[in-house]
């Protein structure tokens, strides 16, 4: 845990989920989250009505963060989302029909398997964080989409997951999202990001993590970064695929 974090609840119906969650992740559960005891931790992982949420302490008037499929700005995305139009479709090199196998070591917030995933593939998300796991499964259970139904979600640490795979369990296609380098102010500014950045500090194991899924595709491994940032490890990719924002760099078996 990088943060110090209890479990609690704005909706009684929910006290089952929230106790067992709490005995799951060995985290205090506080029934009142506006009790002096719930102002002793930096955060509360919150049950209310509709999703589980993140709470930070001295925000509690703001609404908490929680992982959406289903908002306006995701919705519009995955229905204008086609093979042509998603660099993330290319930067894999599959098409749907050939069903490849397909490792997202860096789930975070889900979204780039949840675009593949409604391409038509089915992705399985790597998450070692057990409570962006636990957004993630809660997002996953409150989403109507189909899509959804071709993500697999798997708590553990994608270094240690990776190598206990034998050489016929390789997937085709191993994508990484490691956490960008510094930041602007500006996208620093984004809550989901600043979130990110608490629960999961520094990635002080890229080097590794990329060094073990390098080694453990049977195609390809693609790695998200900045579009100006320097290539991962300082590891030339086989070749690019360039966005506004963001590039798709591919490294070749």
């Amino acid at each position: 845990m990088k943060q110090n974090i209890a479990i609690s609840l704005t909706d009684p119906l929910r006290l089952k989920e929230a106790q067992n969650l709490a005995a799951q992740l060995q985290l205090e559960f506080i029934s009142d989250p506006s009790s002096d005891t719930a102002k002793t931790y930096d955060f509360l992982l919150l049950f209310t009505t509709h999703f589980l949420g993140l709470q930070k302490i001295t925000e509690n008037k703001a609404t908490p963060f929680y992982i959406d499929f289903l908002s306006n700005k995701m919705r519009y995305r995955l229905t204008h989302a086609n093979l042509r139009n998603e660099l993330i479709a290319k930067a894999i090199g599959y098409r749907p029909n050939t069903h490849p196998t397909i490792i997202d070591v860096t789930a975070g917030l889900g979204r780039d398997s949840l675009i593949l995933a409604t391409l038509g593939f089915n992705v399985s998300m790597i998450e070692r964080s057990p409570i962006v796991h636990a957004l993630l499964q809660d997002a996953l259970k409150r989403c109507s989409l189909p899509a959804s139904k071709q993500l697999h979600l798997i708590y553990a640490n994608a270094i240690d997951w990776l190598k206990k795979l034998s050489h016929d369990e390789f997937p085709d296609v191993i994508y990484m999202d490691p956490m960008f380098p510094e930041r602007n102010k500006s996208a620093l500014a984004k809550k989901e990001m600043v979130m990110l950045q608490l629960l999961l500090g520094k990635d002080e194991d890229t080097e590794q993590l990329f060094s073990i899924s390098l080694s453990s595709i049977k195609r390809r491994l693609v790695v998200k970064r900045p579009r100006l940032a320097p290539n991962i490890c300082n590891h030339a990719p086989n070749f690019t695929i360039t966005g506004k924002s963001n590039r798709f760099d591919i490294y070749l078996v």
